[in-house]
């Protein structure tokens, strides 16, 4: 049946049973209903049913047509089955909704389907009314609809009515909005409808206030604990109930439509111009409308700061409009002066904020006595109410939240899914214990013009970080303040597990994917605008946000913000731990100005473009503190405005002297491109006669990263005669070095002319002639008309890398005849990574195009000696402008690393080992390490010791290994030996048997390709003395990177000694892989394989047909059957060089015999042992060099090719019978030649007789 939906309620030991709600079909019919005329029928403003009662997703006259969750993660089929398993229906209830899955959630029931056509009935009709004091709990009935007759001249006007067990309200409440009346309660649960009607617009005359006109107050009181439990009648049910603490309104299964004031009534404006008229009044103007509605006698009215002090923002109280002036309000005398529009210097934005704080709804906490209960004040929840639109418009909240407790804000939207069209707008909260606005587990809910003033903690609030498609549009919040104790520190169990209320945000962002439009923080003790974008808990299990991380999701809409008067960090920041946005994210016209700290403070970030907007009197307008591809285009940037020197001058703020006059920085290690672009910005403000740290427009980072490898992007700014362009003297502390900013086209410098500002480095100067920069001012000098290119090597960062120096020569001559060069001295590690996932050393350089050939770069250790560092790579950052000088520039093809001969530091690898005075050799992941020495005479050795402190199983210590003597020294063997014993945490030793994951693990890695893995066998008393002969490939050419790990042996701590990694001498180097033609000594055929795509090799005559084959030496297995006997020939890949072979190699699985698992891999590199053979050198009666049998490494099986079939196979293991046929033994040839393979260097001894 079209429209058809089963309703259903899966049972649960949940609190809430989980309710299943699918769709059974697509199509609808057309639902209605008609309204009929109320019993006492009000003026149609005070209390219409019919037209008031709306939803957000509706068709029709059925207010709950057409639900569904748009954009859900609800859609696969593994979800619709599930959803199907788990359908149990409510007795045999079925009707023709059309609602959607939504773990814990509620919906509206069916018994109030018919409430828009109902009669609404008085209050004063329905209840008693004579004592208005109410001992048991009032419920307003599923599918009833009362009105609270407290209008003018209706009979519970004025009066105050009592609820000593809370207000129910399962069908409908009409409240009037001109009401005078006092509900004073527990409770209030909505499951059916609390609504308003509002007034006519332009109807407003001044909104009460708490000396003239009529308000209705919510007055919320107890402190017993409640539990909220659905109604019978309705279609919700569960168990236990849920607990919501006390004084709550909570919305479960229900709808709120409270429109409390006059759509054309503004929160809040900017102050146009004031007029101070003595003792008995100032005058404002604010606007006509906000001059109309805001005009009562006694509404008080909020003046935010327009200093840097977060506290100074004050309340003044009106008198009523100025006679004759429509757009002015006259007030008490203000308690201190206030900067208007007309005041500020062609900055409107300096001009202070003005609110309204007063309303005619008031929801409030009943204030305690106790000093225990005095910060719990009331709290509105919407819980676990899908698909249901919410409006609350026009309530003053005030007393509410309650501190300490998880969840129990003034309003909050708790774990409800999807609610499009819900709406809280121009509401006042003041004086909140906890929080402001939060949105948990709730998406597309619009936040619109409402007002904060004088809270504790986070306030406009995303609660864990997986809410999405929220509107905060044009609200305003001030004088924000930390809390006394953080949010779930009074809940049981205590849960304050990533609460950072103590440093509280005006808004905290913990999911990108929201939209912030036009709103303005104005004053905060921490920041103004907070994206901590974390994965929190619980909701980052849930199955909708696996695999998601908030700080990599896409920016909804970011523009016209505003942040103000903060006092800690920054305006706006994303720190900690950053924000990865996509690229192209923007923030649009962005405004921060007099924060304490910075205006901006991005940390851990990238691709954040800040287009346009305005950064003035900051600490600094803006850090980069570790952001990638930052972008700053058309903004307008002032050090200090000629607003401040009025504050100033008013006696309203103290003289700033030098300090708050930064600018922008730029991060010195922001290298792979990654530099900020600076431009089409106005810069001004900068010319106060102030020199050093970071008084300038742009300032140089003076973090923990001691080298400078950014190539930042600046041109078409806009820059006064007088302004101090850049400076670089505050990184003289962190000796940040090469510092080397492009200034593209003279507009930084004022000059005209392109250049770069560089440090007084030698390592940068003795490549340019003198006279090509200008005198040093703010730690660097200006060369203009030079090309300069930044760069770095990088370099392992192997401890033992430390104190060496990098050299770059080109072969000149210095006036005073030296060799021409720069000596660079190895830095810190980077934020670059090598393919194995550990930071590199970096060696940075600024140098122009050579003038002689080419640069020649060399290395010598802390020693003096020439050296290696590992490995080295040359990475260029983006090429300059450089103006006119078209393609002058260094280019790589410039540079040449020169790699010093292998001889004295090739022979130990580990020669650079010290730890007489402190670790110099071996290094940890995660693992801490410390130098023991057991007795005066031993040698020194190093443990772990963070396993025991930590409890911590997955760490490892690595050693660096010289790589390019590795490639020097091909088909060489070196003997890796050294002394391991491991401890538990008590300290005693643990002995291993080498099998099992007890053992320690010791792994030679050579990048890109080869690895050994060996288990070591330890002792439970003294050292375990252990070495491995390790044969090197004949191939080494690619080898760039070596390092030895020891890890594993879970818990346990490692202890090392005497260390070493020695070359042989007794084998010479072998020969390169040789290219052969192997003959099957029985049949004569030769070894061969088809065109591509052939499965198997075979055998055939014809000598001339993809019979080209290459032994590639490869790693031997570290276990199996080339280990087991412990053969000395070396392991290759069997690879079919020629033709349609495409490299294709060899091989044989395990426990496979005959021609199963026999076959041909794509690629001519190991996936796994199976692909490696070696030979096993035998008599052979056609040659005195012999023949060989073609063993597998892994598994023993040996090619054969069967002389009835003629097909190619493999033996089963060790399968004697069958191994010394002559079937099963080859002769090699080199390929086109009649040279004969020497066996001697390529098989080992057969390890079994023939008679045998």
């Amino acid at each position: 049946e079209s429209g058809k939906l089963f309703r259903a309620i899966k049972k649960s030991s949940m609190k809430f049973a989980r309710l299943v709600l699918i769709t059974a079909a697509a199509g609808l019919g057309a639902g209605g209903g008609s309204s009929t005329a109320m019993t006492h029928p009000p003026p149609p403003h005070k209390r219409t049913n019919q037209e008031d009662d709306k939803s957000s997703i509706s068709s029709g006259n059925n207010p709950r047509r057409l639900l569904r969750f748009r954009g859900s993660d609800y859609n696969d089929d593994a979800t619709l089955e599930f959803l199907k398993d788990s359908i149990v229906k409510k007795g045999n209830q079925m009707d023709n909704r059309n609602l959607v899955l939504a773990e814990y959630h509620l919906v509206e029931s069916s018994c109030n389907d018919a409430l828009a056509a109902a009669p609404c009935e008085n209050w004063s009709d329905v209840f008693e009314t004579g004592t208005r004091l109410y001992s048991a709990e009032i419920k307003i009935p599923c599918g009833k609809c009362v009105y609270l007759d407290a209008s003018p001249g209706e009979v519970l006007y004025g009066k105050k009515l009592v609820f000593e067990n809370g207000l129910n309200i399962v069908g409908k409440l009409i409240l009037p909005n001109d009401g005078a009346i006092e509900l004073y309660t527990k409770y209030i649960f909505v499951q059916g409808i609390l609504s308003m009607p509002p007034p006519a617009e332009g109807s407003s005359n001044g909104l009460p206030s708490p000396e003239e006109g009529d308000r209705l107050i919510i007055t919320l009181y107890g402190t017993d604990d409640l539990t909220f439990k659905a109604d019978n009648a309705t279609d919700n049910s569960h168990q236990d109930g849920e607990g919501v603490s006390h004084k709550a309104i909570v919305v479960a299964g229900g709808r709120l439509d409270i429109r409390a004031m006059d759509p054309t009534c503004p929160s809040w404006v900017k102050l146009q111009s004031i007029s101070y008229n003595g003792p008995d009044y100032d005058v404002l103007t604010v606007g006509e409308d906000a001059a109309r509605c805001w005009s009562t006698p006694g509404s008080r009215i909020l003046l935010t700061s327009d200093t840097y002090d977060h506290l100074d923002s004050n309340t003044a109280i009106v008198i009523g409009r100025e006679e004759g002036q429509l757009d002015q309000l006259r007030v008490f005398p203000l308690e201190k002066k206030k900067t208007a529009v007309d005041e500020t210097f062609g900055y409107a934005d300096f001009a202070v904020e003005v609110a309204l704080l007063d309303r005619s709804l008031v929801i409030q906490g009943k204030e305690e006595i106790e000093d225990d209960l005095k910060t719990f004040g009331g709290h509105v929840i919407v819980l676990h109410t899908p698909m249901i639109e919410q409006h609350l418009e026009g309530a003053l909240l005030t007393n509410m939240g309650q501190q300490g407790k998880l969840g129990k804000y003034p309003l909050h939207f708790h774990m409800s899914g999807n609610v499009e069209g819900s709406t809280l707008a121009k509401n006042v909260i003041w004086e909140s214990n906890q929080r402001c606005i939060v949105i948990h587990g709730t998406h597309n809910v619009t936040i619109d013009s409402n007002v904060a003033f004088d809270n504790e903690g986070h306030c406009f609030v995303l609660e864990d970080g997986w809410e999405r498609h929220n509107k905060f549009i044009n609200n305003l919040g001030a004088r924000t303040k930390s809390p006394s104790v953080l949010p779930g520190s009074r809940d049981e169990p205590r849960n304050v597990v990533g609460e950072t209320d103590d440093f509280p945000a005006t808004y905290w962002i913990t999911n990108p994917t929201n939209h912030y439009i036009g709103n303005v923080a104005a004053g905060s003790s921490g920041p103004g605008f907070w994206f901590e974008l974390k994965k929190r808990s619980p909701e980052k299990e849930f199955g909708t946000n696996i695999n998601k991380n908030p700080r990599t999701g896409k920016l909804g809409t970011f523009a016209n913000n505003t942040a103000h008067s903060n006092n800690f960090r920054a305006g706006f920041t994303t720190y900690h731990p950053g924000y990865t946005a996509p690229k192209g994210t923007v923030w649009t016209n962005t405004k921060s100005y007099k924060n304490k700290g910075n205006g901006l403070f991005f940390h851990g970030t990238q691709n954040i473009r800040v287009h346009g907007g305005l950064l003035a009197d900051n600490n600094g307008a803006a850090r980069n503190f570790g952001h990638a591809w930052a972008e700053y285009d058309g903004v307008t940037v002032i050090g200090r405005s000629a607003h401040v020197d009025q504050l100033v001058s008013q006696g309203r703020m103290a003289y700033q002297g030098c300090s708050r006059l930064g600018g922008l920085s730029i991060q010195p290690n922001q290298g792979q491109w990654k530099g900020a672009t600076i431009k089409n910005c106005i810069f001004e403000g900068f010319d106060k006669g102030c020199t050093g740290g970071d008084s300038a427009i742009i300032w140089v980072e003076k973090d923990q990263v001691g080298e400078f490898d950014s190539a930042p992007i600046i041109y078409n700014n806009t820059v006064g005669p007088y302004d101090n362009p850049i400076t670089a003297c505050a990184t003289e502390k962190a000796k940040v070095r090469y510092v080397a900013v492009e200034d593209r086209d003279g507009s930084l410098s004022n000059s005209g002319s392109p250049g770069f500002y560089v440090q007084n480095e030698e390592a940068v100067t003795n490549f340019l002639y003198e006279s090509d920069c200008q005198e040093e001012r703010e730690c660097l000098r200006f060369c203009p008309n030079t090309c300069l290119r930044i760069g770095k090597v990088m370099i392992s960062n192997d401890i033992t890398t430390r104190g060496f120096k990098m050299y770059i020569t080109d072969g000149g001559i210095m006036s005073d005849g030296s060799n021409r060069r720069a000596e660079i001295l190895r830095g810190s590690f980077g934020p670059e990574r090598s393919k194995v996932g550990n930071p590199h050393a970096l060696m940075p350089f600024v140098l122009p195009a050579p003038k002689l050939g080419k640069y020649e770069i060399t290395f010598k250790d802390r020693f003096g000696n020439p050296a290696w560092p590992g490995y080295a790579m040359i990475e260029l950052e983006r090429s300059p402008e450089c103006g006119n000088l078209g393609e002058d520039f260094l280019k790589e093809s410039h540079l040449e690393l020169v790699i010093p001969e292998s001889n004295e530091r090739c022979k130990d690898l580990f020669y650079l080992d010290d730890y007489e005075n402190e670790i110099f050799g071996w290094q940890d992941t995660f693992a801490g390490l410390e130098i023991n020495q057991e007795n005066e005479t031993q040698s020194y050795f190093v443990s772990t010791n963070k396993r025991k402190k930590n409890g911590l199983s997955n760490v490892l210590i690595l050693r660096a290994i010289d790589a390019s003597c590795l490639k020097a020294n091909p088909g060489r063997t070196y003997t890796l030996s050294g002394k391991i014993r491991i401890t538990n945490a008590d300290g005693n030793q643990v002995e291993t048997d080498g099998t099992d994951m007890l053992s320690p693990m010791i792994v030679l890695h050579v990048n890109p390709s080869f690895t050994r893995t060996w288990r070591v066998a330890t002792s439970a008393d003294g050292w375990t003395e252990w070495s491995k002969d390790i044969q090197l490939p004949n191939d080494m050419s690619e080898a760039w990177e070596a390092f030895i790990v020891i890890k594993e042996s879970s818990f346990n701590e490692f202890h090392v000694m005497d260390w070493s990694m020695e070359l042989r001498n007794d084998l010479p180097p072998r020969m390169q892989d040789p290219i052969v033609q192997i003959t099957n000594q029985e049949t004569k055929h030769y070894l061969m394989v088809g065109d591509e795509g052939a499965d198997f090799p075979f055998s055939g005559l014809d000598s001339t047909l993809l019979s080209p084959i290459k032994l590639q030496q490869d790693f031997c297995p570290t276990t199996g059957n080339y280990a087991e006997h412990e053969l000395s020939s070396p392991c290759f890949l069997i690879v079919f060089e020629d033709f349609g072979a495409n490299g294709r190699c060899m091989y044989a699985r395990a426990n496979g015999k005959w021609r199963q698992g026999l076959g041909l891999a794509a690629s001519n590199k190991a996936a796994d042992a199976d692909h490696i053979w070696y030979l096993e050198q035998v008599e052979c009666d056609s040659s005195e060099n012999g023949c060989a049998i073609v063993r597998n490494a892994a598994n023993g099986r040996s090619l054969y090719e069967n002389n009835k079939f003629f097909r190619v196979g493999a033996s089963p293991k060790g399968d004697q019978e069958w191994l010394w046929r002559d079937s099963h033994n080859w002769h090699f040839e080199i390929f086109g030649t009649d040279t004969e393979l020497d066996l001697s260097l390529w098989a080992s001894p057969a390890f079994t007789n023939r008679g045998e």
